[in-house]
């Protein structure tokens, strides 16, 4: 099976498709005023394929609109070729595992994000398989954590500060990575070589979080479904 993990972003959508991960970011957040990578998507950038996009939204409401769509489109299109063209024909099928909306966020940005996520979900339905599964953020977070901590009496894996899986935050699962012995390829080395200096930071910088829950994902759906 072709494993494909996606974590929709307005600014920063992260695909992982066979352990390979894709980055679908505007210029304007991933580099500075001379035009260079900032310090983490720089140190990412031997990880991922950059995919940059950008719009410019006009000031008028009503074609700022039509215009989110289009430029929605044109990214999800992106994210289609990018599938297409790094399947694994000797595999038998796709599996695609998404992850849902976050209903804490504030309404305007989640309506956006809403219609992307739909957008790249029916092109993927219609282009690549119908066999799509979508996790909300708790789920994802409290199987992240049954990836690599054990379950306690009652069903609950909690890691090593004794916090469990469903209150799991960004830098939890970016420890759950690092904790696992058995994720040994090319990302999850890069967050244990990497991970103190990581978590000095206030919050997981981005695209780190980004590609974190890609990858969360993918191997989530692995297991799932025993491959």
């Amino acid at each position: 099976m072709n494993i494909i993990g996606i974590d929709p972003s307005l600014t920063s959508t992260a695909m992982i498709i066979n352990d390979k991960i894709f980055l679908y970011t505007p210029l304007y957040c991933s580099t500075n005023k001379k035009g260079d990578l900032t310090k983490w998507y720089d140190m990412c950038n031997p990880y991922i394929t950059y995919r940059f996009t950008d719009y410019i939204l006009d000031n008028n409401y009503s074609k700022s609109e039509i215009e989110k769509l289009i430029s929605y489109d044109i990214i999800a299109e992106k994210i289609i070729e990018d599938i297409d063209s790094n399947l694994d024909e000797t595999f038998d099928g796709n599996i695609v595992g998404i992850e849902g909306y976050s209903y804490s966020s504030s309404v305007g940005p989640l309506i956006d994000l809403v219609t992307f996520s739909t957008i790249l979900r029916k092109k993927i339905y219609d282009k690549v398989t119908s066999n799509i599964y979508i996790y909300a953020p708790t789920s994802l977070k409290k199987l992240s954590a049954e990836l690599t901590y054990p379950l306690d009496k009652k069903g609950t894996a909690r890691n090593f500060n004794d916090i469990s899986g469903g209150k799991f935050k960004k830098c939890d699962m970016m420890e759950s990575i690092k904790d696992n012995e058995t994720f040994n390829d090319r990302w999850s080395n890069f967050i244990k070589n990497n991970y103190e200096t990581l978590k000095a930071n206030k919050n997981v910088p981005k695209p780190v979080d980004d590609i974190n829950d890609a990858y969360l994902l993918s191997k989530v759906v692995k297991k799932n479904h025993n491959l």
